[in-house]
Order: structure tokens, then sequence, then C-alpha cells
């Protein structure tokens, strides 16, 4: 093999084995048996105890009996640990616009000092539509396995709380009642929040608070594994979900008081979960400066030597880019592709293999035309400074932009930059290795860890990444031998090929891996109309509901106030269901603003009831006093109840006939027209056709299957 082929084998092969060892490394460990050491955690003696929390199977929603029964189970066991567990009962309003009444479980145990202590908070409610195993019964058995760990060893040096709450899934509900009303709220330095987003994979500590430096020193410390960085935090802030340490931040807990030396914050990653680098945040615009500056010395000493000319360095770094830009449209176009044949539906299908084979072979292919057709005019050495060139410029860009997100740019970069002071270092084996392999390990495993966090429509970004690392060793592609580029090009082809006719021939969907897919009855109760509803968000209608019921071929708004949830409509026979009510009890105007008191119940008994108001009428809402914030929530759950845009929804998922007391407090004099709407679990009698006629491979999902009365009202 000629030394230029050598060359590129080498650049493969360290990506390659990047990949794999990201692959490997971020896979759970084994766990611990039953028989571990009592001061140990045992992931099967947590097994153990969540079978025992939610091994029935029963969803256990917010209020429900079968919360409450999940609840007993969660005191009872904690009391058998020895310890002495109270309830926090409140009702809570969300940033989303829903409230309930939520109980919370805590309990302490004394540290050896006294002073502010850990509160570790878990959540006991399930969604409607499952068992909540995972989210977040993974969580509480943990956290209950982590107390009787904690109570077999010695006093810890802080106090610990544990706080296990109610209502996380309508709205972070009981996180708020307890920051806002329990006196041990006071009594909590520091926050650990344990939450689950699917069934599977490695545990990332994926958020953190302000001036966090300290906890990630900590962590780094303390976990053996440790798997987290700086860029995981701004993806989670991409997604549509809060988790419960939001409220905890915005009340100023997270990390608050324990004394700690160093409040600054950190730029920090790990090595294949084996240890965890980190540095002041600060550091990183400096670092990026000083990253460029290398280069510019080590690009300006090139030009003077006559190695290189500033035309060719404008084509190296163009033709860098082109190839990251080609690879994510091509990419795109791959997934555009998937989608057409139904191999795409959704974020997450059953066998993802083939689909992301197809995706982590594209860099090669970028790589490779980037570096043989514009980068052939810049030259080797032009390609070289041309891609280093751009990395310099994203490492500044982020470093003082986004600091959190510079230091897989400025890393490589600064690597780059002392192998280009070395004597022709583009022309070197091992210093124009390095600064790919310093990439490599950077961003390979966020390329690779970033579809468990965003599924298949990540995968044209990850395999832009990864032509970002592969464009690194774009001149050995002109190094190589003729006949091993152009086998090696051949190869790469028929890889993709052959992986996307593979990905487009698997099922998306299995009875083990299903689809979401919810079935509505929703009556209009004064046109006394009445449509089912089957969900649209993951994919067409499934033929066997087609046959079942006269289904529209497009999906329509489901709710006439929050028109971004679509589903497939079939006329459906109009039941006597009561109509929601909302009963005034005092209204008065003054100063163009009106102030409305009313009682929203369900005659029907339904557990949920709901208003939904013009957003631009609405100035503010109490639900039986407590007032509904108006801090701005990015949790997706809100799509159900009011489009922001034009709607506000207000929801309280504990009414019953009872009703609740709401209060409004609307702008101008004028009436407003609203909507009432109350939803019951699971369908009508009428609707067991449908309820077979359902595939094995789709199950309900949050929400789950649904009676709605919907009714409009002139305020």
């Amino acid at each position: 093999m000629d030394p230029g082929s050598a060359k590129l084998s080498a650049a493969l092969a360290l990506v390659m084995a990047s990949i794999g060892a990201a692959a490997l490394r971020y896979r759970p460990p084994p766990a611990r048996p039953a028989d571990a050491p009592a001061q140990e955690f045992s992931a099967s003696r947590a097994r153990e105890v969540l079978r025992g929390l939610v091994g029935d199977g029963e969803p256990h929603p917010t209020g429900s009996p079968a919360g409450a029964r999940v609840r007993q189970r969660v005191v009872a066991e904690l009391e058998r640990l020895g310890y002495q567990p109270r309830t926090q009962e409140a009702f809570a309003c969300g940033a989303v616009g829903i409230c309930a009444r939520v109980t919370n479980v805590i309990a302490r145990l004394d540290g050896q000092r006294a002073g502010k202590g850990v509160l570790l908070s878990v959540h006991y409610d399930s969604v409607p539509a499952g068992p909540g195993a995972s989210d977040d019964g993974a969580g509480v058995s943990a956290a209950l396995e982590i107390a009787r760990a904690l109570k077999a060893g010695p006093p810890p040096e802080r106090p610990v709380l544990l706080l296990v709450n109610e209502g996380e899934e309508d709205d972070l509900l009981g996180a708020e009642a307890f920051v806002a009303g329990d006196p041990a709220a006071k009594e909590v330095g520091a926050v650990v929040n344990l939450e689950a987003r699917g069934t599977t994979g490695a545990s990332l500590m994926f958020e953190t608070s302000d001036r966090s430096g300290w906890i990630v020193d900590l962590f780094a410390k303390s976990v053996p594994r440790p798997a987290s960085n700086s860029i995981y935090y701004t993806i989670y802030k991409m997604l549509p979900n809060d988790t419960d340490l939001t409220v905890y931040k915005r009340s100023g807990l997270a990390g608050l008081n324990l004394e700690a030396p160093r409040r600054r914050e950190l730029a920090f990653f790990d090595v294949l979960a084996f240890g965890v680098v980190r540095w002041p945040l600060g550091w990183m615009p400096v670092l990026a400066i000083a990253a460029a500056l290398l280069w510019l010395a080590g690009a300006t000493r090139a030009v003077r030597r006559g190695e290189l000319r500033a035309g060719a360095l404008a084509f190296g770094g163009g033709a860098f880019l082109a190839g990251i830009a080609g690879t994510g449209v091509v990419g795109y176009l791959l997934l555009l592709a998937l989608r057409a044949v139904g191999a795409a539906p959704y974020p997450f299908i059953a066998h993802p293999a083939a689909a992301r084979a197809a995706f982590l072979a594209l860099p090669v292919l970028g790589a490779w035309a980037a570096a043989l057709w514009p980068g052939r005019r810049a030259g080797a050495a032009g390609l070289w400074w041309g891609t280093w060139g751009a990395w310099a410029g994203a490492g500044v860009a982020t470093g003082f932009a986004n600091p959190g997100l510079a230091y897989p740019f400025v890393l490589p970069c600064l690597v780059a930059g002392a192998c280009g002071l070395a004597a022709s270092a583009h022309a070197r084996w091992v210093t124009s290795l390095l600064p790919l392999a310093a990439a490599a390990v950077l961003w390979c495993p966020v390329a690779w860890l970033l579809y468990d966090a965003l599924g298949l429509p990540i995968l044209p970004a990850s395999s832009a990444l990864l032509t970002l690392v592969l464009g690194t060793a774009a001149l050995a592609w002109l190094e190589a031998g003729p006949r091993f580029r152009g086998a090696l090009a051949f190869g790469t082809a028929a890889l993709i090929v052959t992986a996307s006719v593979a990905a487009a021939a698997a099922l998306p969907f299995t009875a083990d891996n299903p689809r979401k897919l919810n079935l509505w009855y929703s009556l209009d109760a004064d046109a006394k109309e009445a449509r089912w509803l089957a969900s649209a968000g993951t994919g067409p209608l499934p033929r066997e509901l087609g046959a079942a019921a006269p289904f529209g071929r497009a999906p329509v708004a489901a709710l006439p106030w929050a028109p971004r949830v679509r589903a497939y409509s079939a006329p459906a026979p109009a039941l006597p269901l009561s109509r929601p009510e909302l009963a005034i009890e005092e209204q008065r105007s003054e100063g163009g603003t009106r102030s409305i008191r009313a009682r929203l119940r369900s005659p029907r008994g339904a557990a949920l009831a709901g208003i939904a108001l013009p957003a631009e009428r609405v100035m503010s809402v109490r639900m039986n006093g407590t007032s509904v914030p108006e801090t701005p929530s990015k949790n997706l759950v809100g799509a159900a109840y009011g489009d922001s845009r034009a709607w506000r929804g207000y929801v309280c998922t504990t009414t019953g006939v009872e009703g609740v007391q709401i209060e409004l407090e609307l702008s101008g004099a004028g009436p407003v027209d609203a909507y009432l709407w109350d939803a019951s679990p699971g369908l009508p009698e009428q609707g067991a056709q449908l309820l077979s006629a359902r595939p094995a491979w789709a199950v309900p999902f949050q929400t789950g299957d649904r009676t709605l009365a919907v009714a409009r009202l002139r305020l």
C-alpha cells in the first residue's frame, strides 16, 4: 500500500474506532447484583423495587386512585427503610396553564453537619397512557435504593432530602408546589433530579444550573463512568420538554449556598466516560483566540516560504465547508426519501441500524468529493491550511457567542496550530493525523449519541459533523493511490445504497417498538355532532383503522383552539354526554378590564376540564386561588391546551364533579368567545371496534385514548 493510501486508511480507522468506542463506552454498565454490599447502589435491588411499584402495569396519572396506590407503596418502602416520610398536599399551577391538586412525599436523612442539604428529586406520576416504568418509575426506584444505601452507611456530611413528587407529567406541578409552599425547600442547597427520556441507553448529565462549576467538579470526581459535556445542555434546550430542575433553577435552588469555594461555570467534556476534562468557561474566548493566532502564524510562515498561496487557502477552506454542506444536503434528501417510502414516519423506529449505517457512511463521500474536486485546485497545503482556518473561525465564533459549544472546535485547532508550526505539517504522517485524532475523540461521541436524543431527523446533522472530522484528512484523499481511492469511494457508495434499501424495507414499528397512536371520541355538545379522531403525528392512518371507520385521507385540527394537534377524523354517533359547565359567581368591569370569578366543572365527573380563551384578551388567570405563572414554557404538552399565538388554554386535571374555581382578568369590555371542554380516559363502548382494529404495533401515548366533550361559551 502506498503511503498516501496508508494515511487515508489510518484516518478512516481513527474515526471508525472513535465511533465504535463511543458505542461501547456509552452503554450502561452491568448492574450490581442484589447481594452487593449494603452501602453500594445495586440496580438489581432497584429493579425489584420498581417491580413492586409499577409491576401491575397500571397508568397512574396525577390525582388518580392508581396514583394514590403508588404513593402508598412509596411511603411503605420508605418506612420499611427506617425513614419517617410525610406528605405535602397542595394545589399548583404550571407555566403551560395546567393546574391540579398534588400530593408529594418527602423524607429526610440528617447529616453530620447542619445547614443546607441536597435534594434528590423524582416523580411518581405517569402519563395517562402508560405505567411510567421508565419515566419516572426507574428514577423513583433508584432514589429509594439510594435512600437505602445512605441509611446503611454512616450519616452523610450534609442532610439529604428525598422528594417523590406528583404532577411532573402535567406541568412540573409537584416541584412547583414544593418550592412554593413546603418549608423544606428553604433547607435545600443543591438538587439532583433523576429523569428519564426513553427506556435504554446511557445515563447522561444533560442539564446543570448557572454557575455550576462546583457541581461539575463533584460529578467528575464522584461518578465512575461520567457521561456529559457542555454540548448536551444546548441539545436539551432544543427539546420540547422541561423537567423539574427547570422549576428548581427558576427558584434559585439548584447549586445555591453549599459553601462552594468556587462559583463559576465550566467548559467540560468526558473522554469516552473514563473521566471529565474541565476548565473555567471564561477561558474559552482566550483559547479560541490562541488557536486562531497559532493557525495564523503557521499559515503566514507557509506563505512566506512559498508553500501556500492566498487563493489556494481560500479554495481549501471553501472545499472543506462545501463538503460539510453537501453532506448535510444529501443527508437531508436521503431522510426525505426514507420518509416518502414510509421508512421514517417518526423520529424513533424499531430498526434504525440500517438508516444509521447509511448516514454514518455519507461523510466518507462528502470528504472525498470536497478533496478531489475543489480541493485539487487548492493543493495539499491550501487544503490543510484552509480546513483549519475554517476550524479556527468556528472556534472564535463559538468561543464568544456560546463558549459551552466552543471546546470541540478550539482544542483540535490548537493541536493543528501546534502541528502547523512544525515544518510542512500537512506533509507529515503523524502531525497530519494528530489533529484528526483530537477532532474524532471530541466529535464522534456527540455525533453517535445525537440519535438517542433526537432520532432520525438529526441524522443529516450527524453526517455533517462527521464530515467536519473526516474533512481534516481530506488531503489524504489527494495523496492516496487512485485505485485505492476509487475502490473506497465505490465501496462506500455501495454501502450507502444497500443500507438505504434495507432501511426502506424494514418495518418502522413492531409490537416491541410500537407506533404512538391515540384514539379520541370528541363530541361537539352544542351542535350534537361527534367525531372519532386518530392522532396523525406519527405517520399515515393504519389501513386497519381505515377499514373500521370512514376516516378522511388528510389530518385535520383535532381541537379548534389548538391547530397544531392534528388527527384523522371520522363521523361518530352523538352520545348524550353532559357538556362542561362554567358557572359565573361574580364579574365586574373597571377601567377597560373585566374580572370574572366562576366555577369550572364536569357534570359527568371527568377529571380533566379546561377553558380556552383568546390569547390577546388574557391578562391573568387563577385557579383555586393559585396564579398561573406567566413564565414561558417550551413543554410540548401545552400544544394540546392552546396555541399561544391565538389561544391560551387553562386546564385542571383533578376537576371532577365538584369543579375548580377560576378567576379571569380580561382586557377590554366586550364579550369574549371561549371554549369549554372536559376529557375522561378511554373510549365509549361504541368505540370497541376501533380499539380492536388498532394494530398490535400501535399503542396509546401521553394523554392516551380519550372521550372529550366540547362546548362554546360567550363571556
